[in-house]
């Protein structure tokens, strides 16, 4: 493939990016990528095949990208200061569900409403859990691993609700997670109820 045809395909990609994140996952088309990428429904079937294949392909691109920092970069940054490594990582994973909602919940849409658990997504959240349990041994009360792991799910299900629908939360509890310092607040009272 050339560099063109490669920055033609990429600019599909960020076009189909930009759709599910204004339009959710159920109101992107082919004819509104196109739109957006500034070429012809043509060029995405060339390039794709199908408007499916296009999808996955920016879902697949955004997971990689969802989890670039991880917790051993937040631990590098913070000097190993577990706490802070978890504290940090956990501000910016409510960050990028604030700031990308239509993607957060496009990537959810499989195992949500499809009961689909094959895909990436589950396979990469695994992993993030995995990695997280390993960060929250060292700063957890909880040393039982099938407890401490309960601790990992109830820390994320706590993030992952006000997350996905911060308005409801944003009534009920007046923070504003497009704000770091409500997302700071939010997240150091949570872990104040783990944490030794």
């Amino acid at each position: 493939m050339s560099s063109d045809q490669e920055a033609v395909q990429g600019k599909i990609i960020l076009a189909t990016i930009n759709c599910i994140e204004k339009e959710g996952i159920a109101g992107v088309t082919i004819r509104k990528i196109a739109k957006a990428a500034n070429v012809n429904s043509a060029a995405i079937s060339y390039y794709f095949g199908s408007k499916e294949a296009l999808v996955d392909a920016a879902l697949k691109r955004t997971l990689k990208e969802a989890f670039v920092t991880n917790l051993q970069e937040k631990l590098e940054q913070t000097g190993n200061d577990y706490k802070l490594a978890l504290r940090a990582f956990l501000v910016e994973f409510l960050w990028g569900m604030n700031e990308y909602p239509g993607l957060t919940k496009a990537h959810l849409n499989e195992p949500l409403f499809h009961n689909n658990y094959r895909g990436l997504i589950v396979k990469r959240f695994t992993i993030f859990l995995d990695d997280l349990t390993e960060i929250a041994k060292e700063v957890v009360i909880e040393q039982n691993e099938e407890k401490l792991k309960m601790v990992v799910v109830q820390i994320i299900s706590a993030l992952m609700l006000p997350g996905l629908m911060p308005k409801i939360f944003y009534k009920f509890m007046g923070l504003d997670f497009s704000k770091t310092e409500d997302r700071e607040k939010y997240v150091d009272e949570l872990l104040n109820n783990y944490l030794e």
